[in-house]
């Protein structure tokens, strides 16, 4: 699975994080993000959600790419099975 996180900043350097109310880290303080959707692009995704999430409006220009966390789970099912996820983050000024 793809998703995305971006961690917005102020113009006094403050980070806005939002608590994650389900899902993998459920209950922590992070960035906004999520699943990609068909069709779109991975800063297309970023932003999207960001919007969705907190109501943060930017531009593809205002994201700055961090790079990829890869996360590997292994889970037992009658045997051994992989999940990857990857997690692209990206950094944002804001307004």
């Amino acid at each position: 699975m793809i998703v995305t996180l971006v961690f917005p900043f102020n113009t006094q350097g403050q980070i806005l994080l939002s608590m994650k109310k389900r899902g993998f880290g459920v209950g922590k303080w992070n960035g906004s993000g999520g699943k990609i959707k068909e069709g779109e692009s991975i800063p297309q995704a970023a932003l999207r959600e960001l919007e969705e999430e907190i109501g943060v409006k930017l531009q593809e220009t205002d994201l700055e790419y961090k790079g990829v966390l890869q996360f590997l789970f292994l889970k037992e099912i009658q045997g051994e099975r992989k999940e990857e996820l990857s997690c692209h983050i990206f950094f944002a000024n804001y307004d």
